[in-house]
């Protein structure tokens, strides 16, 4: 059988932060096999900020994982699916069902 583990999610606030790490402790005095690990949003979480209080609250158990930033250049996949979906004015709404002969 494999590690237990529960993934906490921070909403991006020191605060919030603080909370899920205290969450996980708690966690962790009833059922100390389990492993916690706290994902970090890229922002508004400031290195410079949390790195401190991360050092200070990381244990084997309480594990932090920080996400990358995404590219600025996200394409706009929303359009390119909407654009092929769209039927061609050509194209008859039942030219595409298959005949029953």
């Amino acid at each position: 059988m494999g590690e237990e583990a529960i993934v906490l999610y921070p909403s991006p606030a020191i605060g919030h932060l603080i909370s899920m790490v205290e969450l996980g402790r708690l966690i962790l005095t009833h059922r100390p096999y389990f492993s916690i690990h706290i994902v970090l949003p890229p922002l508004p979480y400031q290195v410079d900020v949390t790195a401190p209080y991360i050092a200070s609250a990381s244990t084997p158990s309480i594990i932090f994982h920080r996400l990358l930033q995404p590219p600025r250049s996200f394409p706009n996949h929303l359009t390119t699916r909407s654009s092929c979906l769209r039927p061609s004015a050509s194209a008859s709404p039942t030219s595409a069902l298959p005949s029953n002969k």
